[in-house]
């Protein structure tokens, strides 16, 4: 399939992480990413997991601020739905704060939602203990301060690797 996130607005500049993630995945990994908005990088995740013919299951977690949102977050669920229509059988869509949504385990985590300190310190906290051994638990915005500041008060500065803006951990 060819790949449709150029298609989707957005920012997006991690697709050697995810394309690197996928190529490890064994059949019955389990990939969140955390914050969607309009679907371009789920987009490139979604096709990548077609294109390599893993059973991969693979959960796009984001609020689009259902809680106390405006009409314009509605829009923008919408469009991300519209967004994820040619590769709706590879994302299962959350639509809930990624710390209302829980899972057993996760072979890859990343995290791109609720960018303050306070946020990004609940999601780390939330899905660190959930990622196997050998997983990846990573997230964008590392040029951010209050993103920085979140990973470096969690995780041991000597785990954390870094890509452009993306931080990454191997567990």
């Amino acid at each position: 399939m060819d790949h449709i996130y150029n298609a989707i607005a957005g920012w997006f500049n991690f697709e050697q992480l995810y394309t690197q993630a996928v190529s490890e995945a064994q059949d019955g990994s389990v990939f969140v990413e955390i914050g969607c908005w309009l679907g371009k990088s789920t987009g490139f995740m979604a096709v990548e997991i077609i294109n390599s013919g893993k059973k991969i299951e693979f959960y796009a977690v984001d609020s689009h601020n259902q809680d106390g949102g405006s009409i314009a977050d509605d829009a923008s669920y919408q469009e991300f739905v519209k967004n994820m229509a040619p590769v709706k059988d590879a994302v299962n869509i959350i639509r809930k704060k990624s710390t209302d949504f829980s899972l057993p385990f996760a072979d890859f985590v990343y995290i791109d939602g609720d960018h303050s300190y306070e946020g990004v310190t609940a999601d780390i906290e939330h899905w660190m203990p959930k990622i196997r051994e050998g997983g990846i638990l990573a997230g964008h915005d590392f040029d951010r301060m209050d993103v920085r500041k979140a990973v470096h008060g969690i995780i041991d500065n000597n785990r954390i690797k870094q890509k452009k803006n993306t931080w990454i951990v191997r567990m």
